[in-house]
C-alpha cells in the first residue's frame, strides 16, 4: 500500500486537472487527419488494428501533454499563451497538410538538410505546391477562431492549472521526454518532429568501431589488357546523369501503345545495359557523391553540405592524373545549391559550369521550372567543349552532364512540349510527358556527338542521379518509400566497336560501381583508392550486396542480395524481405519465410552501412591528399 501511495501521490499532483478549447482543437485535428490519412494510405497505411488503436491513443496523449506544457509555461502571460497555441496549430496543420498531399510525414532530417534553401524561389514553389488550399484555408479559419474565442470569451487564458504548478510542469516534461524517446512513433506530428530530432542526435548505431586508420584505402586490382588504351589514345568519356529517371519506364508504353522512352530503348540495343541498377539513395547530391566517390551515402547528412572537411580522392582526380581534362556542367542554374560547386572542385573537376551561364533570351522557350531542357544543356555543353578543346590541345575529356528538366512535380512542362498526354492532369501523365521529352533529346545528344570526329571513339554512359516513384505503390515523393521504384535507375554504356550489345540481368549493381568501371574502361590501374564499388566488368564469384539508403521518413536501410531485398525501418524496427524475381511488385513480405542463414546475413549487412557512416563521421575515408586530391 505504501508503494502504491508513493506512486499515486505524484501522479495525482502531476497529471493535468483541467482541459479546455485547445485540447479539443488539437485532439479533433489529430483524429481528422488520422481518418484522412487512412484513405490515402502509403507505405504504412492506417488500418483498424490494435497497433493503430494504440497509435491513436499514444498520439492523443502526446499532443495533450504538449498543450499542458504550453499552458503551464505561459501561465502568467496571455499573449505568450495565444502565440504558443497559434504556433502549435500552425505546425500541426502544415505538417498534416503536407503529409496528406505528399503521403510523406514531415521529417526532421529532411527539414534540416534543406532549410538553407527554404527562401529560394524554387524551394518556395515546391513547399507551396505541397499543400492543398482547403487545408490552408481550414488552418487560417481555426487560428482566427482561437483569437476570437480568446478576445471575446477568454476561452484560452482562463484555463489555469491548480498548484503545485512546478510539480505539474516537471512531471509533464518527464512524461513528454519519455514519449519522444519511446521506440514507437507518434502520429502527433509535433511530437514526431521531436522524435526525429532525438533520433538524429542519438541514432543508436548497433556497434562501435575503432576510429584509427583508413579501412577503405587499398591498392587497385591490375586488370589492364581488358581495354588496351594507351595514355595518348585514351577515349573521351561522357557521363550523362539524367534527372529522376525511373527505370520502370524503360520500354514502357502508354495505354495506346506509344513508347515513353523510344530513343533510350533503341540505344540500349546497341550497348551494354544493366537491368538491375540502383541509385544508392535519393536526391541529386547523394547520387553524385556515390558515383564520384564510390562510397555508400550517409544516412544522417548530405556529404556535399555536411562534410566540408572530408578527405577523399574522387574519380575526376584519378582521370586528371592520367591526362584527362575534367569538366562538369549542370543544367540547374545555381551551382551553390547543395554546395555543388565546392564539392566538384574538391572532387577534381578542372572546369565547373552551369548551362545557365550561357543561355540567352532567345532560349527562353526552352527553359522552365528548375532550368533549361536537356537538349539545350547538350547544345551548350558541346559548343563550350569545342572552344575548350582548342585551349587544352586536344586532351581526352571526362565530362559529367547533369540534366534538370525532368524534375519533381513534372507539371511545369509547356503545353507545346506535352507529346504523349496533352492537357495532362495526373502525376503519371505529367511524368510520362516530361521523361518522353528528355528521352527525345537524347537523340540531340547522340547527334551532337556524331558531328564531332574527335568523339568517334568516345565512351557514352547514360544513367540517372536518382529515381522517382510515380504512384507504383501510391507514393509520388522520393522522400518516402523503400520500394524499387524509389531507387532503380537505368545504366547504359555505349562504346562503338569496343563493347558488344548485351543485357545483364543476373546481379544487382549500383552507383558506387560507376567510378571503378570508368577507370577500368580507361585502362587506369595501379595506385590506391578508397572505392567500395567494383568494376562492372569483373566477373568473379557471387553477386556483391547492394546497399540503399532512404534517409527520411524514419530512415530505411536496405541490402540487396539479388534476388532478395531486405529492408529495415530505423523508426519502427520493422523488417521486410522481398524476392525481386518472383515478386517484382514487392507485395509479399517474406521475413518469416526465407532461410534463417540468409536473413542473418542480410541483417548483418546493415553493419556495413553503420560502419560506412562511422568512416564518414571520423573522416577516415582517404588520407593521402588532405585537400581532396
Amino acid at each position: 500500500m505504501n508503494y502504491l501511495k508513493a506512486i499515486g501521490t505524484p501522479l495525482k499532483k502531476g497529471l493535468p486537472l483541467r482541459a479546455g478549447l485547445m485540447n479539443m482543437i488539437v485532439s479533433a485535428t489529430l483524429i481528422y487527419f488520422f481518418i484522412r490519412l487512412s484513405v490515402t494510405g502509403g507505405i504504412l497505411p492506417f488500418e483498424l488494428s490494435w497497433r493503430c488503436v494504440w497509435g491513436i491513443l499514444f498520439s492523443l496523449i502526446t499532443i495533450n501533454l504538449l498543450v499542458q506544457i504550453i499552458n503551464l509555461a505561459t501561465e502568467r502571460s496571455r499573449l505568450a499563451r495565444i502565440v504558443a497555441h497559434e504556433l502549435l496549430i500552425l505546425i500541426l496543420w502544415l505538417s498534416y497538410g503536407y503529409y496528406v498531399r505528399t503521403q510523406v510525414p514531415p521529417d526532421f532530417s529532411m527539414i534540416t538538410d534543406n532549410i538553407r534553401y527554404a527562401l529560394s524561389l524554387n524551394s518556395f514553389y515546391i513547399i507551396w505546391s505541397s499543400f492543398r488550399p482547403v487545408h490552408l484555408a481550414a488552418m487560417l479559419v481555426i487560428m482566427a477562431g482561437v483569437i476570437f474565442a480568446e478576445m471575446k470569451f477568454h476561452m484560452i487564458s482562463r484555463i489555469r492549472q491548480e498548484n503545485p504548478r512546478g510539480i505539474k510542469m516537471v512531471f509533464s516534461m518527464i512524461l513528454y521526454a519519455a514519449a519522444v524517446m519511446a521506440p514507437f512513433p507518434s502520429c502527433d506530428q509535433a511530437t514526431a518532429l521531436m522524435q526525429g530530432a532525438y533520433q538524429k542526435a542519438f541514432p543508436g548505431t548497433r556497434q562501435t568501431w575503432a576510429s584509427t586508420g583508413h579501412p577503405y584505402l587499398r591498392e587497385t586490382v591490375d586488370i589492364s589488357g581488358r581495354f588496351s588504351s594507351q595514355p595518348e589514345g585514351r577515349p573521351d568519356i561522357i557521363l550523362v546523369m539524367m534527372e529522376s529517371f525511373n527505370a520502370n519506364f524503360v520500354e514502357a508504353k502508354t495505354p495506346d501503345g506509344r513508347e515513353i522512352t523510344p530513343v533510350f530503348n533503341r540505344l540500349l540495343k546497341t550497348g551494354l545495359y544493366f537491368d538491375r541498377f540502383y541509385g544508392n539513395s535519393i536526391q541529386t547530391c547523394r547520387g553524385q557523391a556515390a558515383t564520384l566517390l564510390s562510397v555508400w551515402p550517409s544516412f544522417r547528412n548530405k556529404i556535399f553540405t555536411s562534410y566540408p572537411n572530408l578527405r577523399f580522392k574522387a574519380l575526376p582526380s584519378y582521370l586528371a592524373d592520367a591526362g584527362y581534362d575534367t569538366l562538369f556542367m549542370q543544367a540547374e542554374p545555381q551551382l551553390t545549391f547543395d554546395n555543388t560547386a565546392e564539392f566538384m572542385k574538391r572532387a577534381g573537376f578542372a572546369d565547373i559550369r552551369s548551362a545557365g551561364e550561357f543561355i540567352s533570351r532567345e532560349d527562353a522557350d526552352k527553359t522552365w521550372g528548375r532550368g533549361p531542357e536537356d537538349g539545350l544543356l547538350y547544345e551548350t555543353f558541346f559548343e563550350y567543349l569545342d572552344r575548350r578543346r582548342e585551349k587544352t590541345g586536344g586532351k581526352p575529356v571526362f565530362a559529367l552532364l547533369a540534366t534538370i528538366a525532368n524534375h519533381m512535380r513534372f507539371d511545369q512542362l509547356p503545353e507545346s512540349r506535352k507529346m504523349l498526354y496533352p492537357g495532362s492532369a495526373t502525376i503519371e501523365q505529367n511524368y510520362a510527358n516530361s521523361l518522353h521529352l528528355s528521352d527525345r533529346q537524347l537523340g540531340d545528344l547522340m547527334r551532337l556527338i556524331g558531328q564531332r570526329t574527335h568523339l568517334a571513339n568516345a565512351i557514352i554512359i547514360i544513367t540517372s542521379d536518382h529515381s522517382y516513384p510515380i504512384n507504383e505503390h501510391g507514393i509520388s515523393f522520393n522522400e518516402n518509400g523503400f520500394y524499387d521504384e524509389s531507387f532503380r535507375i537505368p545504366f547504359l554504356i555505349l562504346w562503338k566497336g569496343k563493347i558488344a550489345p548485351q543485357r545483364i540481368s543476373d546481379c544487382a549493381h549500383s552507383q558506387v560501381d560507376i567510378a571503378p568501371t570508368i577507370l577500368d574502361l580507361a585502362a587506369i590501374h595501379g595506385g590506391a583508392n578508397s572505392f567500395v564499388g567494383k568494376s562492372l566488368f569483373l566477373k568473379n564469384g557471387p553477386c556483391n550486396p547492394v546497399y540503399l539508403i532512404q534517409p527520411y521518413n524514419g530512415t530505411y536501410l536496405q541490402s540487396i542480395r539479388y534476388p532478395h531485398k531486405y529492408i529495415y525501418s530505423g523508426k519502427t524496427g520493422e523488417e521486410y524481405v522481398f524476392n525481386l524475381i518472383l515478386d517484382p511488385a514487392e507485395k509479399n513480405n517474406l521475413i518469416r519465410q526465407i532461410p534463417a542463414d540468409l536473413l542473418t546475413r542480410m541483417r548483418k549487412d546493415l553493419e556495413t552501412i553503420y560502419f560506412n557512416q562511422h568512416i564518414l563521421d571520423m573522416n577516415a575515408l582517404y588520407n593521402a591528399h588532405p585537400a581532396g586530391r
